[in-house]
């Protein structure tokens, strides 16, 4: 059992990138301004979200490269997570002592950067072990002047920003292509925040569409009175899924699931996206049901299109405006918990992987 009354030290909270289940906490000494090589800065990572999505990160670990975020040693692995950190020391003219960043950070108390300056609110890391990663998780928000990073606030932009950006993307990808001439949008994992975010946002840019959440049975009378989806459905009544033209958005990654929805719709499933795994330990591949095939809905990549087509200053506003509407929806339905440390941290770790976290909370570690 770890020993978490580590006075003066720093942790890392280590996964095995084989086994999920298994973890362990390691203790250091902090890094001082003598351990930095030029062009460094240590950051001390001050808190972050913890939701269903960092078992995402965890579960596609390889496949979408997160392992080497941050590189640990052996065979162990440090998963990333959305939080806000302070730069403690600094080698590197670019960050000055005390600037705080908003950004992907380890699962960790403390970690170290290479930054350089990308436009007048971000910088990027520049540490090679990164470069082949989407551009999107090397990027960091300077936060000192934003208001919205501070108290109740600050949090509940940690807990939505990864989460609103689906939603956001999922609303104009799938109207640009005028919704693959389909009239409903299946959404499994209802009840996660990320399926009410993209829920919300297709209603939100297309009232004409009609949006079914897929949730557990246990979970259908919150998930009802979000008031976000026209129906609900549960996942031992798929009897219920309209014989229409429709998409299937899916965040689960329980093939079986997906099996029997696309066997269900049949010819009436127009297209079948794969966003999640929020059933991390259902495997199987889904067999090709008629012509559609699931395919991958990768935000890094969507989001750099919509960044090319928009630009920064107009992607920035849309998506602030997606958080607040997020937010206005979630803020008398969802409870801000702050959670302490490593052995918080432990603790909803498992709970998050064996499904029992509650969906009516939002989790910020305070490490």
């Amino acid at each position: 059992m770890a020993v978490f009354d580590q006075t003066d030290k720093v942790w890392r909270f280590l996964i095995s990138p084989d086994d999920s289940t298994r973890y362990r906490v390691d203790f250091e000494d902090p890094l001082v301004r003598d351990d930095l090589s030029q062009g460094q800065a240590s950051i001390a990572i001050e808190r972050f979200s913890f939701t269903a999505n960092n078992i995402l990160y965890v579960v596609l670990g390889h496949q979408n490269r997160y392992w080497d975020l941050f590189p640990a040693e052996g065979k162990w692995g440090n998963s990333p997570a959305w939080g806000v950190g302070r730069v403690v020391d600094s080698k590197s003219d670019l960050l000055e002592k005390d600037s705080r960043l908003f950004g992907l950070f380890p699962l960790a108390s403390q970690c170290v950067i290479q930054p350089r300056i990308l436009g007048p609110r971000h910088v990027v890391d520049t540490a090679q072990h990164r470069q082949a990663l989407a551009p999107a998780y090397n990027r960091y928000t300077r936060i000192d002047e934003l208001d919205h990073f501070h108290g109740i606030g600050g949090d509940w932009q940690l807990l939505l920003r990864p989460l609103a950006l689906v939603g956001l993307l999922a609303a104009h990808h799938f109207k640009d292509r005028n919704y693959f001439n389909a009239k409903i949008i299946y959404v499994t994992s209802a009840s996660s925040k990320t399926g009410i975010g993209v829920g919300l946002m297709i209603k939100n840019q297309s009232p004409e569409m009609k949006v079914i959440g897929i949730t557990s049975p246990e979970k259908t009378n919150y998930v009802s009175a979000l008031d976000v989806y026209d129906q609900v459905i549960d996942y031992d009544n798929l009897a219920e899924l309209q014989d229409a033209p429709s998409i299937l958005f899916d965040l689960t990654g329980n093939h079986s699931l997906v099996q029997k929805i696309h066997s269900k719709l049949s010819a009436a499933l127009k297209h079948s996206a794969s966003a999640g795994r929020s059933h991390w330990s259902a495997g199987g591949e889904t067999e090709v049901v008629g012509n559609v095939a699931p395919e991958r809905f990768f935000t890094p990549v969507i989001m750099q299109h919509y960044l090319a087509i928009w630009g920064g200053e107009l992607f920035e506003r849309r998506f602030g405006a997606t958080i607040q509407t997020l937010q206005n929806a979630l803020s008398g339905q969802v409870e801000i918990k702050h959670v302490r440390g490593s052995e918080g941290l432990t603790s909803l770790y498992m709970q998050l992987l064996d499904g029992s976290a509650s969906a009516k909370e939002g989790h910020i570690i305070i490490t």
